[in-house]
């Protein structure tokens, strides 16, 4: 299932719940579950696009956790409604069935999106080379005793400026500032 047929289907669930919501008896039992069902039933589509559009996986996995308990109240909600007799229980199952995949399908969501990313692999055949290249290079210098050139002498205080030659001495690098007189 990809994401834009999970929004659909939100959306499609909200606006189920808000039909079934006009039937129920307008006591004051019925005129509060009916508000909360609506409320959550609509926060799990809108919380679902929120996550679609999650700058980070944190975000997104934040989101989702919305998700997964707007759709778990809508379950209570909805069992409210069966245990109460408000309306009976065939108009209600499809919509019970329907909150509960959507929670299921949202707690697989997060927890997948939680896990941490696989490392990308290295292309080096590892079979033929026994180890990383790196570490094989490693290896070779320490069985062949390789050992990198040494690198030149970064001493710049010489006639050559090379950094090869005896230091120049201090008489001869002394500039006087004043003029002759």
């Amino acid at each position: 299932m990809t994401s834009e047929d999970l929004k659909l289907r939100t959306k499609r669930f909200a606006l189920r719940v808000i039909r079934m919501t006009e039937s129920i008896p307008q006591t004051t039992a019925g005129g509060v579950i009916s508000r909360q069902l609506v409320r959550c039933a609509t926060s799990v589509g809108a919380n679902y696009r929120a996550a679609c559009r999650g700058r980070s996986t944190e975000e997104f996995v934040a989101k989702l956790q919305i998700v997964v308990e707007q759709a778990d109240e809508c379950c209570y909600w909805i069992e409210l409604l069966i245990e109460g007799e408000l309306l009976p229980m065939n108009r209600l199952e499809g919509l019970l069935d329907e909150a509960n995949q959507i929670t299921a399908i949202t707690v697989s969501s997060r927890k997948t999106a939680m896990q941490p990313k696989a490392k990308k692999k290295c292309s080096v055949n590892l079979k033929k080379w026994g180890r990383h290249p790196a570490c094989h290079r490693a290896r070779t210098r320490q069985i062949t005793g390789w050992k990198p050139m040494p690198r030149r002498s970064t001493n710049t205080n010489t006639k050559s400026g090379r950094g090869t030659g005896p230091p120049i001495s201090t008489h001869q690098s002394k500039v006087s500032i004043h003029p002759s007189p």
